[in-house]
């Protein structure tokens, strides 16, 4: 995630980055991002479940979403 932050802002664009999700969910109700770079791997709640909140609420679901992660598994099974 560093990297992308790192690669991101160099290009111009404003990155906030929150490696706690309930954080990053508060944030995100403050200030509406055009673009949202979700780990699949975060404490206490996953990336799948953070994108299931997103997309219930009505403020943040038109927001895109990008899952990244570091796992070595060569095939990633669709959730829910």
């Amino acid at each position: 995630m560093r990297l992308l932050v790192n690669i991101l802002s160099d290009q111009g664009y404003k990155v906030r980055a929150n490696p706690n999700p309930k954080l990053a969910l508060k944030g995100i109700h403050k200030s509406i991002p055009d673009l949202i770079l979700l780990d699949i791997m975060m404490p206490d709640i996953n990336g799948y479940k953070v994108c299931e909140q997103l997309k219930a609420d009505e403020r943040t679901r038109q927001i895109p979403v990008i899952f990244i992660s570091a796992l070595r598994t060569k095939v990633l099974t669709t959730n829910g």
